[in-house]
Formats: C-alpha cells, structure tokens, sequence
C-alpha cells in the first residue's frame, strides 16, 4: 500500500508564517493541486518537504539563515524555524529497527525539523535540531534511520522534483549517485551488504583459520591451494558473468536484425521487381536519347527531300537531251532565288549543309552555261549526280516522333513503377538488404563463439568446483586434528556457502527488477509518447540508462530525442521506477510539465489517475491552459490555492477551493 503525506505544517518559514496543510486522504482520486503564483510560495513548499526530511542535503546551514520569515524576523530576532511532516503508510514492510510485536499496519510517522536563529552581540547564527520521529506516537531514538527508511535520501529526487530540471534522468549516462539511488529503490544494497558482509566473514574465518594451523605444514599448504583455486573461482565467475553479458548482448542483436531481415524478406519480390524496373528504365532513356537524336537528325535534312521535286525535272531535261540554255537559266534562277531565302518552300529554315549543296549545283549549272553547249561527257556527269541526289527517299518524321513519343510514354510509366515499388519497400536498397543479412549471420556466429565459450567455462568452472570440494575435504580432515579449527572450518563453510547464496541472489534480484523496471516503464511511456506508432517500450541497460525500442525492432539513444521526448521518458522512468519498488513514495511535481508540448501534457494527464502513488502538483495556472484542466479535474481528490496577505511578498496563505 503507498506512503502518503497526511499533513504538512510550517512555522516561519520563507513565506509561511504560520501554516497547516491537511489533505484528505479518505478521497478515492489520487491527484492533489496546489495553485499559486510565480514567487508565491510553491517551490518554498517543496524546499519545505526535501529540508524537513534530508536537512542539510537540501539546505546548508550556512544559508539557511534566508529561510526564516523576513516578517517575523523583523520581531523576534530569537526566531525558530520549523517544519513538520505527517506520513500515512499501510502494510509498511517491517524494517530492521522495528521494535518486535509492532505492526506496521496503518502506521502514522510524523517527522519534524527545527532550527532556530540566535543573536549573539552583534552576529546573527542559526542553531540547526536533529530530526526527530514519532511513530504511532513513540519518540524513536533513530529518526534519521526510519527517515531513511521510508524515504531514502539518496532517492530524494526520485520522489520530489521539479519538472523542468526532470529531463537529466533520460540522460545517457547516470552517475554513481543515481546508479545507487536506483538500485536502494530497488532493494539491491541490503542484498550487497550481506554478500560483502559474508565476504568478510570468510576472510576472518580464514584468517583464523590459517592462525590456528600454522602448526600443520601441510595444513597451509592446502589452504595455500584452496586459497588460490578460490582465486581462480572468482576470476572464472566474472568470466562467465560477462560472457553471459555479451551473449545476452549477441541474442538482442541477433533478435533485432532477424526482424528487420524478416521485414525486409517480405518485400524481397519487390526489390528484385524494383531492381529489374531501374534496369529496364536506363535502358529506355538510352533508347529514348537516340530516338531524340533521330528526329533531330531528320528536321535538319528536311529541306533536301522537298527539292526533289525540281531535281527530277532536271534529270528528266537531261535524259531527253533537251536541256536548253532557256531551261538552265530557268533552273539558276530559281536556285539563286532559293539561296537568297532563309526559308525552304518546306517552311523550314535552310541550314548549312542543304544551302551549301545547292551553291554547289548552282556553281556546276552556271560553268556548264559559261562553256556554252555542254558536251556529251559533261551532261552524263551532271545527270549522274542529279539521279543520285533525286534517288534520296529516307525521310519519315511521323515516324521517328511516334517513336520517340511511344518511348516517353513508357519511360513514365516505368518511372511511375518504380515510385509504387520505392514507396512499398520503404527505401529499402539490395545493398542494405544484404548487409541486414550480412548482419544476422555475424550476429548468429557472435552468438554461436559466445556460447561455445561460455560452456568451456563453466567445464572449467565444474571442474575448480570438483577441486575445491577435493581440497577442502582435505583441509577438513587435516584441520579436524584441532577441536579448534573444526570449529573454524565449519564457520568459514557456512560463510562461504552464505557468500554464494547472496552473489546468486544479487544477480536474480537485479535481472528480476530490471525486467519489472522495463515492464512498468514501457506500460506509462505508451501512455505519455506522442509517437505511440512509433515506440513499443522501453529498454533498461545494466547502468540504468535508457533506449526507446522502435516497432521496427532498433534502441534509439534519448540525446537523439526531442525536449519533449526526453521529459516523457524520464517521467515514465520515475514512474515505472516508484511502482517497481513496490513501497509506491509520494510524487510531489513542482511546474509538473516543464517545457512539455500540450500533447505531452494530455498523455501525462491521462496517465496520472493510474499510478498507485498519491501526486500532489504545485502549478500555476498556465500549466493547466486550454482543456488540460477539465481533463484532470474529475481525478483530483482537493485543490488548493496560495494567496498574499496584503501588498507583502513575505506573507502567503495556503486555502483549500470550496
């Protein structure tokens, strides 16, 4: 059952003169808000809770002095400060200074801290008091034990937060501080103190034991060896763990690219498709370039087929050997007239190479005019070259254009294809298909040499084990000549079996937690992600630190992550982290939303009645714009204002609505 603050009580503090906060913890609804201004008063209130119960950790003692209300400062310089907490716990797990008989049923712990400013001659100092702890109303001596028993103060942060600064715990890496704050959540140091509590208790027995045979050579010989296959033992099992590590490491590698190969198997046929329609698209714009070349080749010899005409009447004056000189000067007039033209009777324009051979017609048809009757030889000449020019057919421009209009029209649509088949097969590449498979095969084969590995070790580790049995049933026999090292011998078993019990312990504790840690953490972060498409959970590494688990099976590391994405990560992390322990400790949020986009806040809104923890949020009342406010408000069980007292910014007042 969850820890919940009951009441909080102020004295003189900042801007609290006086003040009693009650919440009303027989409401069904899980969710208090406390509203007030910037500089009202609502940090000062969460300053209050993190002092009352870790002290100097929150405030030192050299500044606390700024703590005490400037007002009533003002009146009694021999002024004292005090805070006090009540918690409501039910079921509480026993704890180790719990008196026997007691029950921690229903219990009540109230906590309080004072302080008090003194004037001595002219400086002013401030006297700090030890917390004090009363539990169903007995003084205990070891309030700060219980404190940290409840609330540890290495977890402080996990606990109350600002929500502006709760982006640093979706940071890629964690320091010791928090790696232990973490795993003291968790339940993993009481663990450890037994395993290194054993592990002394071996290395005394031993001790005396290696004392109290001195006598026996042979007896240190065999502790000697004992000794070092114990040694050998130790390195062998942080062997084996981290092989263990790295094959865990190789099978979520192999997992991940299996999937994405499967993903990327399923649309094998359309990349070879894709392949053949890229292919087949070159192809077509060389086709279609040469096609372009063609119609440009036939446009610039058009002018040369439409003379055709003229030089078949030519030809025909020569063959009937009745070329005059009346006809010829016919034919270089119109010649001539046709040189001096741009345009060809086609409509075209005469390049070079059609006006260049006419010039050359004209120049051989005025030589033959100049020698007056031309000869037999000369006439032979001049049709011989007319018929060949006249036998010039090749030219279909309808055709060549439907060609090349019939190869556009293909390469589009093949282009269209290829978009289709792009889109379907996500940008997916042979190439990366291949080094997907290339990765699943080296992820197999890592996977493979890290389990033959493994099982050589723990051959090696059986075959020590079998040794040490050996040598210590030796060392027994040699040690039980002495009633004294018989008994030694026993202890020094039992610490070692108990040191074994609690190393596999340690380990079966952190892998369950760390399971339970991802579990709840991935549960809230589905709730709070804008890309809940996108994300399916979370990952927990070794070290605490965090990765988003995409659908498509990849780790995305949070400094990839936008602000917002970060801030619901952390706030999923804190939240699965509290119902991982199982203790479900108060979540006080100051500014609750930090700089989170007003998607973010809804997701979170959404997610807050479903944590089993009691959440008191101290908001202006511009975290709550918009509708966020209607959404929540069915779930709070008590809202709460901060006001001023009069034109001072000393004096506030906390007011519950209604």
């Amino acid at each position: 059952m969850p820890l919940k603050i009951k009441e909080i009580y102020l004295k003189n503090w900042k801007v609290y003169q006086e003040e009693i906060l009650q919440f009303d913890l027989t409401s069904q609804q899980n969710i208090w808000i406390i509203f007030g201004q910037n500089g009202y008063g609502k940090t000062s209130l969460l300053e209050a809770i993190r002092w009352c119960l870790y002290g100097d950790l929150v405030v030192k003692k050299n500044i606390l002095l700024s703590y005490f209300n400037r007002l009533a400062v003002q009146s009694d310089p021999n002024l004292e400060l005090r805070v006090e907490i009540t918690l409501s716990a039910s079921n509480q797990p026993s704890c180790n200074t719990q008196t026997e008989g007691e029950d921690p049923e229903g219990d009540i712990y109230l906590i309080t801290r004072s302080a008090q400013q003194k004037l001595r001659e002219e400086t002013v100092y401030v006297e700090v008091q030890d917390p004090v702890l009363y539990r169903n109303g007995v003084k205990r001596n070891d309030s700060q034990e219980w404190i940290d028993y409840l609330l540890p103060r290495m977890c402080r942060e996990f606990f109350f937060f600002d929500g502006v600064e709760i982006q640093h715990y979706a940071k890629l890496t964690h320091t010791p501080e928090t790696k232990n704050a973490i795993e003291r959540i968790l339940g993993i140091p009481e663990l450890k103190n037994l395993r290194d509590d054993s592990k002394k208790a071996v290395a005394e027995f031993q001790k005396e034991l290696n004392q109290a045979s001195e006598r026996n050579q042979q007896l240190q010989a065999k502790n000697a060896e004992l000794q070092e296959i114990r040694d050998q033992l130790s390195t062998k099992q942080e062997q084996k763990n981290l092989m263990q590590q790295n094959l865990e490491a190789a099978r979520r590698n192999y997992q991940q690219a299996q999937g994405r190969a499967a993903q990327v198997e399923g649309l094998k046929g359309q990349l070879e498709e894709l392949g053949r329609c890229e292919l087949d698209c070159k192809r077509l714009k060389q086709r279609l370039y040469e096609g372009e070349r063609k119609v440009e080749e036939t446009l610039r010899t058009a002018p040369i087929p439409l003379l055709l005409g003229l030089v078949d009447e030519v030809v025909q004056d020569l063959q009937g050997r009745t070329v005059t000189t009346a006809r010829r000067s016919g034919s270089v007039k119109h010649l001539r007239e046709l040189l001096k033209s741009e345009i060809c009777v086609c409509g075209r324009c005469l390049d070079e190479e059609a006006r260049g051979h006419i010039l050359r017609e004209l120049e051989q048809l005025e030589r033959v005019m100049g020698a007056g009757s031309p000869t037999d030889l000369e006439q032979d000449e001049l049709r011989n070259r007319l018929v060949r020019l006249s036998r010039y057919r090749d030219w279909s421009l309808d055709r060549v254009l439907e060609d090349r209009d019939r190869l556009e029209e293909d390469l589009g649509e093949l282009e269209q294809r290829i978009n289709r088949l792009r889109r379907e097969t996500q940008g997916v590449s042979e190439q990366e298909a291949q080094e997907i498979w290339r990765k699943v095969a080296q992820a197999q084969r890592d996977g493979e040499e890290y389990e033959q590995k493994l099982r050589h070790i723990e051959r090696q580790l059986e075959d020590l084990s079998k040794r040490e049995n050996q040598v210590y049933r030796e060392v027994e026999q040699l040690a039980g000549r002495d009633e004294e090292t018989v008994t030694l011998a026993q202890q020094l078993k039992m610490a070692l079996r108990l040191y074994a019990v609690a190393e596999e312990l340690i380990l079966w504790r952190i892998g369950e937690r760390k399971a339970t840690i991802e579990e709840k953490t991935s549960e809230i972060h589905r709730r709070v992600t804008n890309k809940p498409e996108e994300y399916n959970g979370i990952e927990v590494r070794p070290d605490y630190t965090l990765g988003v688990r995409t659908v498509l099976g990849r780790i995305l590391s949070p400094e990839i992550l936008s602000a917002g994405e970060k801030e619901a990560l952390a706030f999923a992390f804190i939240t699965g982290l509290n119902l991982a322990s199982n203790t479900a400790a108060p979540l006080v949020m100051d500014t609750p939303f930090g700089h989170l986009d007003v998607e973010h806040q809804r997701n979170i809104v959404g997610a807050l009645p479903h944590l089993p923890s009691q959440v008191i949020l101290l908001a202006t009342d511009r975290d709550f714009q918009g509708d966020l406010f209607q959404q929540i408000k069915p779930h709070v069980a008590e809202i709460f204002h901060i006001h001023r007292l009069g034109a001072t910014e000393d004096a506030s007042k906390i007011e519950r609505e209604g």
